[in-house]
């Protein structure tokens, strides 16, 4: 069970006695033995409930009586997941807890004790009994990562109970940069939290705060997103490099420009990056087919004479690259076409490309064709007006007023959005 999450809600008047009364639940059990393993409506039995409230009365009542010390709850995890002392670890192991048990999530108690429970006293039972210290779980977080997983909106927290679990981890082998499935390490995730004390503890055990993630995202690209200007600042006297660049080939600096964040920090370090390379329609459908999620993807695309349709409806002149990407794939790529991402389909075109409401949001011209949509809340266009064989593609949103450039070329737009599912299918 998570930090947070309560069993109480669910609990029968044996889990409440387990938690809260242990004379009460004596009672209890000689009148009814069987109510040792009573599950709630979460699989939550009455030891899970002792043992999540440290009741080590309880714990030992139910235990003699015969409960289950191997019980799993909805979650897949048992009672000693949530132990948060030695003593109540030590009869729990004596009357035959398992301690390798791994959860539905794919956690392991130890990981579980770091993220959520952050009992020192329970991680050193964990650490006893042989586990793994560095072991990244298929979902979830490794130890490490998961401890700095807490954030705070107290003003004044101080963590104190956090970095005493990080440097116990420390201590015992943990990989300060050990990443998880998705490439998080500990320190971007105290990053992501803006948990100063655990990001300078982990900064001066000499975390590298140039390690990316799937997404290319660097723990200072992170910093930005949150506009915490004492964090960057704290990066980069750890050596973070503002020129990193990310999947979509943006860099800290990219991002603080667009936010007019830390501009008078910033610019001073600003390198001019190489020009990206402008994508061949053919790659990037070669991308899209390599993707595991689309690996059996067949493509369907429009007619020469749907296109001239097309053309001819709106009074346009559709650019090379957008008619060859109609001609390959405009009537159907799978989910690529429309999903919650961006929806571009051939036969949603004729009511899309050009709406009378889209004067609210920006002015187009006669030739703006809108060719994609995310959710009806954001718009992209090109001008097809024949100036250019692969122009560039700009985007409007709903509730404001005006247009932005977003990529320089339409394919390059088309490649963009491989690579949120490059990221998403990891």
């Amino acid at each position: 069970m998570q930090e947070g999450d309560s069993m109480v809600h669910t609990d029968q008047p044996v889990h409440e006695a387990a938690r809260n009364d242990s004379k009460e639940l004596a009672v209890m059990l000689k009148k009814n033995p069987a109510l040792r393993d009573a599950p709630n409506l979460q699989n939550v039995t009455p030891l899970h409930a002792a043992v999540d409230a440290d009741n080590f009365e309880s714990v030992n009542l139910l235990l003699k009586a015969g409960a289950n010390p191997n019980a799993l709850d909805d979650e897949g995890e048992p009672p000693v997941f949530d132990a948060k002392s030695r003593k109540v670890m030590e009869a729990l192991k004596a009357a035959g807890a398992k301690f390798d048990i791994y959860s539905k999530r794919g956690h392991y108690g130890f990981q579980h004790c770091a993220a959520y429970i952050r009992s020192i006293e329970a991680l050193q039972f964990w650490w006893e009994q042989g586990i793994s210290i560095n072991h990244v779980p298929d979902f979830g977080w490794p130890a490490l990562v998961g401890a700095c997983a807490i954030g705070s909106r107290e003003k004044n927290y101080d963590y104190r109970r956090e970095c005493e679990i990080v440097e116990f981890l420390l201590r015992h082998g943990a990989d300060i940069n050990l990443v998880d499935r998705m490439g998080d390490t500990a320190l971007k995730t105290a990053c992501w939290e803006q948990s100063m004390p655990l990001i300078r503890l982990l900064l001066a055990s000499g975390a590298d705060p140039n390690i990316e993630d799937h997404f290319g995202t660097t723990p200072l690209h992170i910093a930005v997103q949150r506009k915490n200007e004492e964090l960057v600042e704290l990066l980069l006297k750890y050596k973070a490099d503002p020129n990193k660049r990310d999947k979509y080939y943006e860099t800290p600096i990219d991002y603080a420009r667009e936010r007019s964040f830390c501009l008078n920090i910033f610019e001073p370090l600003h390198k001019p990056k190489p020009e990206k390379p402008i994508p061949t329609p053919d790659e990037v459908i070669s991308r899209l087919k390599n993707i595991p999620s689309f690996k059996d993807l067949t493509l369907l695309g429009c007619t020469e004479e749907e296109i001239d349709k097309l053309e001819r409806h709106f009074n346009v002149t559709l650019p090379a690259a957008y008619r060859y990407f109609l001609e390959r794939m405009g009537k159907s790529a799978g989910e690529f076409l429309s999903s919650d991402h961006v929806t571009f389909e051939y036969e949603s075109l004729f009511e899309q490309a050009q709406n009378a409401s889209y004067t609210t949001y920006c002015e187009l011209t006669d030739k703006s064709f809108v060719f994609a949509e995310r959710e009806g809340c954001q718009f992209f266009y090109f001008e097809a007006d024949g100036s250019s064989d692969d122009p560039p593609v700009f985007r409007f949103d709903d509730g404001d007023f005006g247009s932005k450039q977003v990529t320089r070329t339409f394919w390059e737009f088309i490649e963009e959005r491989v690579v949120d599912y490059e990221n998403w299918d990891l």
